[in-house]
């Protein structure tokens, strides 16, 4: 269902999955998954939130709910067993200026496996385009006894050199 009033733009889905010769039998699988973004002037506020229950779609990926498109666990396919939410800001106060700012969480069912992503931009455009970038990614997987941390710091800067674009 997509709903869009004035400044609101926002999304849900539901579906369910059914999984045939399995193991331990045939499984039902659901999904859920909400979007919304709200515009305030140069102000964008938006949040998602998901959950999978024993979901099987594999015509597509199903939406993660967070900036880096990070699945809960490198161990799993996405849609099993997870829940989540997101939270994002973006504001661009002039033409040469913007700033955007994206957190989320998501879990197991029994809590045992847990992931953060955060991400965090600065770009400025003035003759050149500059970006200030900081990417965190944390996992944790109690029934793997696995902890995972990835954190990225980035500048980079798109010039026109000889009338052709470059970055660094």
């Amino acid at each position: 269902m997509l709903l869009s009033f004035g400044s609101l733009d926002a999304y849900t889905e539901y579906a369910i999955s059914k999984n045939y010769r399995q193991p331990g039998g045939a499984t039902d699988g659901s999904a859920i998954y909400a979007n919304a973004d709200y515009m305030i002037g140069p102000l964008m506020l938006g949040g998602a939130y998901k959950k999978y229950e024993d979901f099987s779609y594999r015509l597509q990926d199903i939406p993660l709910a967070n900036h880096h498109g990070e699945t809960l666990s490198d161990a799993l396919s996405s849609g099993l067993d997870e829940e989540g939410w997101q939270a994002r800001a973006s504001l661009n106060p002039g033409s040469a200026l913007s700033l955007s700012a994206d957190y989320a969480e998501a879990w197991s069912s029994d809590k045992k496996r847990k992931m953060n992503d955060l991400y965090l931009e600065a770009a400025i455009s003035t003759g050149g385009e500059w970006l200030l970038s900081y990417s965190h990614i944390e996992k944790l997987d109690d029934t793997m006894q696995q902890w995972q941390k990835e954190f990225y710091p980035a500048i980079s800067a798109g010039i026109t050199a000889w009338g052709s674009p470059l970055k660094l």
